[in-house]
């Protein structure tokens, strides 16, 4: 086993706890003055450790992503550790900045309110969306100079644009709307969509993962996978709800919108959220 592998555990482990810590007192700072839940204790507190858990996986992969691509055995403990602790700095902030969009775009400024109502559906959507902004800015805070962080920080603000226009696509070819969908605590819609979500940011980490010397190469090989995305969605009407419904497909609605949308059925909307993983899994590695 060598250095830089004991040396990536050890350090991954302390910016993570470190980092953990600073996500837990803003939640705190945030919560601090609010209104006690209109629910119970126990359907609120069920709520909120599903969404911290999806904020903790999306944090807990930008941090390692951002330690292993610095940590080198050429390099001397001190730089390693001052890097890793730079760029995790600058992922933590973009993190929380893209998070907190996200979900403002989904639900408003409601997602707390939702949350500490008790609503499962709202804080599964939210889990999900950070778990997809931690995949992007694994992937664009990595390097080891000032330059390739910036250039990739770049292209993570663009990369979390275009993946709003995906969920936007997504919220536009579904017969229900989403957004209503959660708040009214439908979990399978919550599942379909944040499936998507997570499919899309897995494509759009690998076009910012390209290595290029130039602007203009780095553009360029980024918007060749990034237009990648937008198969998620023929494959979800084509395969979900034409193929494995025995139906033909349709280009909007048809039975996996009847599915998630009016009989709430979970089992199908996991499947539609696997299969766009899966598919954007496959995408990501062909690119």
């Amino acid at each position: 086993m060598d250095r830089s592998f004991l040396e990536a555990a050890g350090l991954s482990l302390v910016v993570v706890v470190v980092f953990t810590v600073l996500l837990r007192a803003a939640q705190q700072l945030w919560h601090q003055g609010r209104a006690s839940p209109a629910a119970d204790d126990e359907a609120a507190g069920s709520a909120r450790r599903l969404y911290f858990a999806g904020q903790l996986v999306g944090l807990v992969w930008l941090t390692t992503s951002i330690v292993h691509g610095i940590i080198s055995d050429e390099e001397t403990w001190g730089h390693d550790i001052l890097w890793s602790f730079a760029f995790s700095a600058v992922g933590f902030a973009l993190y929380v900045l893209a998070g907190q969009l996200g979900v403002r775009v989904l639900l408003g400024r409601h997602l707390a309110d939702e949350i500490d109502s008790g609503n499962t559906a709202a804080a599964l959507a939210g889990a999900a969306h950070h778990v997809a902004v931690g995949i992007l800015a694994g992937a664009a805070c990595t390097g080891t100079d000032l330059f390739g962080l910036s250039l990739s920080s770049f292209f993570f603000v663009v990369a979390v644009l275009l993946q709003q226009c995906v969920a936007a696509l997504f919220r536009a070819l579904t017969t229900y709307d989403d957004a209503e969908q959660i708040a009214g605590e439908n979990m399978a819609a919550a599942l379909s969509w944040g499936g998507t979500s997570i499919a899309a940011a897995i494509v759009m980490a690998r076009a910012v993962e390209g290595e290029a010397e130039t602007l203009q190469e780095a553009a360029l090989g980024f918007g060749q996978v990034a237009v990648l995305a937008l198969l998620l969605l023929p494959v979800r009407q084509i395969l979900v709800g034409g193929l494995l419904f025995g139906r033909w497909p349709v280009w909007r609605g048809g039975a996996l919108d009847e599915a998630v949308g009016l009989k709430h059925d979970t089992a199908t909307a996991a499947l539609d959220a696997a299969v766009a993983i899966g598919t954007a899994l496959a995408l990501a590695r062909l690119a």
